[in-house]
Parts: C-alpha cells; sequence; structure tokens
C-alpha cells in the first residue's frame, strides 16, 4: 500500500491535499477509532498530537476506503517508543521512526537474541522475536544498549 501511494504521489507529482487527509481522518473517526484505540494503545488524542497528515501517510491510505486496511495489514503502525513525536512501522523498525532509527543497531540487538535463541530453543525464534520487539519498545534501558555512538 505505501509502495502503491509513493507511486502514485510520484507520477502524479503531488501530496494528498488537506481535504482528502481531512476526509480520511472523518471516515477513520467514524468506523475505526474506537476498535483502533483498543486494539493498538493509541487514539486520536495521540495521533492528532503527532500529526494526523503523519498517520495517514505512515499508513499509506490515499482514499476513505483504506480506513479499515489497519486490521490486515502486515505493519504495524505505532508511535515511536524512543521520541513519541512521530511514527514508525513495528515489524520493519522495532516501531522507530526515521529520525530515531538511525541512532540504534538493531542488528546488534537482534543478532545477540537470535544467539540465545539458538543456544536454547531454535524452534522458538519467531516467540523470541516478538517478545524482544515488546522488550526494545517498553524499555528505555534496554534501547540505550543498542544505541550507536556518534
Amino acid at each position: 500500500m505505501r509502495k502503491l501511494r509513493k507511486f502514485w504521489e510520484t507520477k502524479t507529482g503531488t501530496r494528498l491535499s488537506k481535504t482528502v487527509v481531512n476526509s480520511i481522518w472523518v471516515a477513520f473517526l467514524k468506523t475505526e477509532a474506537a476498535e483502533f484505540t483498543k486494539q493498538m494503545g493509541y487514539g486520536p488524542k495521540e495521533i492528532h498530537k503527532i500529526g494526523i497528515r503523519k498517520f495517514v501517510d505512515a499508513n499509506g491510505w490515499f482514499l476513505t476506503q483504506h480506513v479499515s486496511r489497519w486490521r490486515t495489514d502486515a505493519w504495524r503502525v505505532v508511535v515511536c517508543p524512543e521520541c513519541g513525536k512521530d511514527f514508525g512501522i513495528l515489524s520493519d523498525d522495532m516501531g522507530l521512526c526515521p529520525k530515531c532509527l538511525p541512532r540504534f543497531d538493531l542488528n546488534k540487538y537482534f543478532g545477540e537474541i537470535h544467539k540465545i535463541v539458538d543456544e536454547d530453543k531454535p524452534e522458538l525464534m519467531g516467540a523470541a522475536i516478538g517478545k524482544a520487539m515488546v522488550v526494545f519498545m517498553g524499555d528505555p534501558e534496554t534501547r540505550a544498549r543498542y544505541r550507536k555512538i556518534s
């Protein structure tokens, strides 16, 4: 979806108008916001604080009909656990936004998780990665250990 949107924006040379973003937002509020808030742990208040356009862009929505796709998308758009000022994709970048991502060495983090699981029970890799993501997002001290030194 995000690739399709980028293709559309590149082909037309335009971004979504404020009117379109607002209509997408209104559709989201009417049909999806309550369930989204329950499942994702953040809602309209946090989205509004960070930016409605950023939220719509992160989800790759460009039609009002797209607002229900968050339920089935392979990625989950989350509030960046580091700065809380932008959105990130949980499955791609541990939820880190583009500004915070370069400050972390995720390869080192996942490499260490992989070693631990390989030594104990390799069949549990999927569950371990999921738990590792939760720890990384929820624990500033864990994130600090994988911050790149600049």
